[in-house]
């Protein structure tokens, strides 16, 4: 992703929480007042603009860059240093887990977003097996917080750890459960959230740390011999 001093969404004049109508107006009318007929000098803002734009109007690659502003906004502790002596467990658990919710919450939204719209499924159909696995993810949080804390230092990398640690019980959950029964159009539906979950959040990790944690799945291709 591309380097940029200036915030995107303050490129677009827009709050980070603007829903997606906000942000296109914004573009038109950022895009409008900085177009070469308008503005014939200043194209570095127009490039900036349209920059913008392109990350933000998709709800995938605007996950990622929101996963890429919290990064930078949750406190830094470098590795050389014992988390215990800037935190306390409790308020150190209470952080990472609270961070896993949120951006487990948001992969799982974009989610539903890109399959509703690429399979033409209404999203209410892929709303209950978030559901679910939102749940799963917070059921195994004391188990999967205690394994990445053996091997990740960063807040939210912990976060983003037991977020992926969650779904692999989940799709492991739901592996047993395929290999035993005919997979109904349901279970094919949570198998694509699953693997799509995954790749957003999995985006804010080091390659390396992914493969730790055992790879994306891939739910979908073991229920039905094809990927998303």
């Amino acid at each position: 992703m591309r380097n940029t001093d200036e915030n995107l969404y303050e490129i677009l004049g827009v709050p980070s929480d603007a829903n997606q109508a906000l942000i296109k107006k914004a573009y038109r009318d950022k895009a409008f007042a900085n177009h070469p007929d308008q503005n014939p000098v200043d194209n570095r803002q127009m490039s900036e603009i349209n920059y913008a734009w392109s990350i933000l109007q998709d709800q995938e690659t605007r996950s990622v860059y929101d996963l890429s502003l919290a990064k930078d906004s949750l406190p830094f502790l470098s590795p050389t240093i014992k988390r215990q002596e800037n935190y306390s467990h409790s308020s150190w658990k209470k952080t990472v887990w609270a961070q896993c919710h949120v951006l487990a919450n948001e992969a799982l939204t974009s989610a539903i977003h890109k399959l509703a719209t690429r399979n033409r499924i209404t999203p209410s159909h892929y709303a209950r097996s978030a559901s679910k696995i939102l749940q799963s993810i917070e059921d195994s949080a004391s188990t999967n917080y205690e394994h990445a804390t053996l091997q990740i230092i960063e807040p939210l990398d912990m976060s983003l750890a037991m977020g992926l640690l969650g779904i692999r019980d989940h799709a492991e959950k739901l592996m047993l459960y395929a290999d035993k029964n005919n997979p109904t159009a349901d279970h094919i539906l949570e198998a694509a959230l699953l693997d799509r979950a995954w790749d957003i959040l999995s985006h804010g990790l080091e390659r390396e740390t992914e493969i730790e944690l055992g790879g994306n799945p891939r739910m979908l291709k073991h229920l039905t011999g094809r990927r998303i």
